[in-house]
């Protein structure tokens, strides 16, 4: 009767194991993308009224500092070099200011490149970008005297976004960089299901495909979001692989009109 009894209770839990795996199968076959799927969260990144945690406590000038996020291996930062080394040297004499440098706790070439490049920061700060809400670069800050944030760019700063810094420099009133950081997806913010957009290159969503996503590469999205997209449900951009791109693509949607949020962790992808 023991074992009797003992072979029916593995039985029944072979079947419930092979139900709650079926289940689940059937689930991921019948919907989309898990997008509640358990991955690391990551922080959300900066934005204007937020204390900047890494240079909180540091000296900084009478009217507050630069900060300026990197990496020795940005293309974007290599681009904006002339930009970098004129307020470096700008901010160096200048007691109301002062210009500092966020990067990687492992970019061990941080500090010779900054040197190389002749990019003079009156302090240079090392965390973990990632765990601090930066999940690309470049991104530069203006701060107050408390460390609060003034004004956000993304990337590399347009002509206009360039002459916008030098006059808050200068102390003109009601002028501000104020760069779009779209928030991180929920479920929770809305009960319309989002319209997925992956802006890898083409080659790279053929390979490795999400479905439902509607594939725009970065460079295309100003010319055929508005017209492939509807304005009435919400745009999850996946910014797993790219995060950089990410910047300019919800930028230029949210300017469009529409809800953008982002995606960090990998979307689960059913083929």
């Amino acid at each position: 009767m023991v074992k009797r009894a003992l072979d029916i209770a593995a039985n029944v839990l072979i079947v419930a194991l092979t139900v709650l795996v079926a289940g689940a199968y059937y689930r991921r076959w019948k919907g989309g993308p898990d997008l509640e799927s358990p991955a690391i969260r990551l922080p959300d990144s900066p934005r204007i009224g937020d204390r900047l945690q890494p240079v909180v406590g540091k000296p900084l000038g009478r009217r507050g500092g630069v900060v300026l996020v990197t990496a020795s291996t940005c293309a974007a930062s290599k681009s904006s070099m002339g930009l970098y080394r004129e307020l470096s040297d700008r901010i160096h004499e200048d007691d109301d200011w002062r210009f500092i440098v966020i990067g990687d706790s492992r970019d061990d070439l941080l500090n010779n490149w900054l040197q190389q490049q002749q990019v003079r920061a009156n302090d240079v700060v090392q965390t973990n970008l990632s765990m601090a809400g930066f999940w690309a670069t470049p991104l530069l800050f203006v701060v107050d005297g408390t460390g609060t944030i003034t004004d956000v760019g993304t990337g590399q700063l347009t002509a206009p976004e360039e002459t916008l810094l030098w006059d808050r420099l200068d102390g003109m009133e009601g002028v501000h960089l104020n760069a779009f950081i779209a928030p991180p997806w929920t479920a929770k913010q809305t009960t319309a299901s989002p319209q997925i957009v992956d802006v890898r290159s083409r080659d790279k969503a053929v390979v490795k495909p999400i479905k439902q996503a509607l594939n725009i590469p970065a460079d295309e999205v100003n010319a055929r979001a508005r017209f492939e997209l509807a304005h009435d449900r919400p745009v999850l951009i996946d910014c797993y692989e790219l995060p950089a791109a990410c910047y300019s693509a919800a930028q230029s949607m949210h300017e469009d009109g529409y809800d953008v949020m982002i995606r960090l962790q990998p979307i689960t992808q059913f083929n």
